[in-house]
């Protein structure tokens, strides 16, 4: 039995989708497996964690059930084994005339994770992926607190009416809370939640979910922190760099700000990414050597005073004021100002300076 879940939503997150317009939609509809395309890194991402001892792979998204078919192909053609995949009934809300339902996640996707996790092993924790186009945070973040009795039934029920879940979308959710009473939580539960930010959204948007969020831009930042889990190995690091670099997508200049975007934004230990740099074994003169020497020079370059400063410790979450902050709504600002000291780090994967490109 699995021991560690990996759940992760499918559009925006794997898949490079677009649903905003009705030409895109049919499109996406339509379009062969082969030609689908992932995010650079997803794909070798996944099957690194598809490595890992007693996993299990999950997806759950908000593409229509008629798509099945065609996913299962992608997914099969990408070399991902699915334990599960979950899909939206959007033709069905559609006829029954639900229409709010077609857009809105957390009447879908709260109730599926409940049943989900009543289906699973016992004490098997979970890491889950989303993106910055929906509201994956705050879903995976109730869907933790929901389970370990954190936030109540009624509670529950209350926040998804306030999201525009449906009475029996609401009615879903209370029955499968009742069933998981019964079985044993691991703690933590939720051990890590990705935001991959497709829409390019600041990072200090889900500073209000706690360290255990952490927002991505790329998946080789969610491929360290992994390993900073003790979930990825150092070969498996390379890889993943590796494969993203000679994909076209990134050069070695790119990835290593991202290295150093990920580092400031104090979701990795320092000793540990510096350990990581300077004690690579690739031969002197090959791309991951001189990739993991920009990786140094970028450590170098931060503020150490900030980088030791003690992390907060995550609490209990606050669902009320999160949702009157905009965690719902992708186009409202979150939860304030970012911090002074980490205001322009959303930027950093994206600036060149002359001191890295005099290094290069």
């Amino acid at each position: 039995m699995a021991k560690i879940i990996f759940r992760w939503d499918l559009d925006k997150t794997y898949l490079k989708t677009d649903f905003d317009k009705v030409s895109s939609l049919l499109k996406t509809f339509f379009q062969a497996p082969e030609k689908k395309e992932t995010f650079a890194g997803a794909r070798a991402l996944l099957l690194a964690l598809m490595s890992v001892h007693e996993s299990k792979v999950t997806f759950v998204s908000g593409s229509p059930r008629q798509m099945r078919k065609k996913l299962l192909e992608k997914l099969s053609l990408d070399g991902i084994h699915v334990d599960e995949l979950v899909l939206k009934p959007n033709f069905s809300n559609a006829v029954r005339g639900r229409f709010r339902a077609l857009r809105e996640q957390v009447g879908y996707k709260l109730p599926a994770l409940l049943r989900m996790r009543f289906n699973a092993a016992d004490g098997s924790q979970e890491i889950c992926f989303g993106d910055d186009a929906e509201a994956d945070a705050f879903v995976y973040c109730l869907y933790d607190a929901v389970i370990r009795g954190e936030v109540s039934e009624d509670e529950t029920a209350l926040l998804m009416k306030q999201a525009g879940a449906y009475k029996d979308q609401i009615k879903d959710a209370r029955k499968w809370i009742r069933r998981n009473q019964e079985k044993p939580v691991p703690n933590p539960l939720v051990r890590r939640i990705f935001i991959h930010l497709e829409r390019k959204s600041r990072p200090s948007r889900f500073k209000g979910f706690g360290q255990r969020v952490v927002a991505i831009f790329n998946y080789f930042q969610a491929g360290l922190v992994l390993y900073s889990d003790d979930l990825l190995t150092r070969e498996q690091v390379n890889e993943l760099a590796l494969n993203m670099i000679q994909e076209g997508e990134y050069d070695a200049l790119r990835l290593a700000n991202s290295f150093q975007d990920i580092v400031r934004r104090l979701h990795l230990p320092l000793d540990k990414m510096n350990a990581l740099c300077n004690s690579s074994t690739v031969e002197s003169q090959s791309l991951l050597h001189q990739f993991w020497s920009l990786c140094a020079r970028r450590l170098n370059q931060l503020d150490k005073s900030i980088l030791s400063e003690p992390l907060p410790q995550d609490g209990a979450l606050d669902f009320q004021a999160l949702i009157k902050s905009g965690a719902l709504d992708r186009k409202k600002k979150m939860l304030g100002p970012p911090d002074p000291a980490l205001a322009l780090s959303w930027l950093d994967p994206l600036l060149e300076d002359d001191t890295t490109q005099k290094d290069l």
